[in-house]
C-alpha cells in the first residue's frame, strides 16, 4: 500500500476528524479564514472517502458531520467573505492589485457552490439513515464538489488572503471581526477576556 493509501486507511480507522471552528481566532479575521480553509479541506477529504466506506455507524456519523458542515459552516464562511471581507478589500485594494476580477469569479463560485451543495447534502442525508432501507446515494457528485472546493480555496489562499494582510487596516479588521462574531452570536469584537472561555468550549467540543 502506498503512503497515501496508508494515510487514508488510518483516517477511516480514526473516524471523522473535522475540527470545530477555532472561535478564538475571530479577532484576527484573516487567520480565522485561513483556519476555516483548513477545516474545509479536511471536510472535503472526508467527502471523498465516503464512497469507499462500507455501510456502518462510522459512515453514518461521518455523513452527519459533513451534512452539518455544509448546512452551517459553509454558509457562514460564504457570508464572512461575501458580506465582510470582499466589500472592504475592494475598497482598500489598489488598481495594480487587479483583485476585482478575482473576487468576481470567487463570488460567482460561491453562488454555484451553495446550489451544487444541495445535491451533495441530499445524498449525504441518505447516508444518515439506516443503510438497509436507504436508496443508493449518487457518489459521483461528491468528488466533483470536493475538487471544485479545493480549487476555490487554493485561489483564496494564494491571492485573496495575502492581499487582505497587506491592504486591510486595523479598523477594517475590527469591523470584519465584529461582523463575524455577531454572525455566530458572540460578543463583538471578541475581547481577550472571552478567549479562554471560547478555548475551553472548543476543547470540550473536540473531546
Amino acid at each position: 500500500m502506498t503512503q497515501f493509501g496508508t494515510r487514508k486507511a488510518a483516517q477511516r480507522q480514526r473516524g471523522p476528524s473535522i475540527e470545530p471552528a477555532d472561535l478564538t481566532l475571530i479577532s484576527s479575521p484573516v487567520d480565522f479564514l485561513l483556519a476555516e480553509h483548513l477545516r474545509h479541506r479536511s471536510a472535503m477529504a472526508w467527502l471523498e472517502l465516503l464512497p469507499s466506506m462500507a455501510p456502518s455507524d462510522e459512515r453514518r456519523i461521518a455523513a452527519m458531520r459533513l451534512l452539518d458542515f455544509l448546512e452551517h459552516d459553509l454558509v457562514l464562511h460564504v457570508q464572512d467573505e461575501e458580506q465582510d471581507l470582499f466589500p472592504i478589500l475592494r475598497v482598500r485594494a489598489e488598481e495594480a492589485d487587479q483583485i476585482e476580477a478575482v473576487i468576481a469569479v470567487l463570488s460567482s463560485e460561491h453562488e454555484s457552490d451553495l446550489e451544487l451543495s444541495a445535491s451533495v447534502r441530499a445524498d449525504l442525508a441518505v447516508l444518515t439513515v439506516d443503510p438497509s432501507i436507504a436508496p443508493v446515494p449518487r457518489f459521483d457528485s461528491f468528488r466533483a464538489f470536493a475538487e471544485g472546493q479545493r480549487r476555490h480555496l487554493a485561489w483564496e489562499n494564494a491571492v485573496v488572503l495575502p492581499l487582505a494582510r497587506r491592504r486591510l487596516q486595523s479598523g477594517d479588521l475590527r469591523e470584519i471581526a465584529g461582523q463575524m462574531a455577531a454572525r455566530r452570536g458572540l460578543p463583538s469584537p471578541v475581547p481577550s477576556a472571552f478567549r479562554s472561555v471560547l478555548s475551553a468550549l472548543a476543547n470540550r467540543e473536540r473531546g
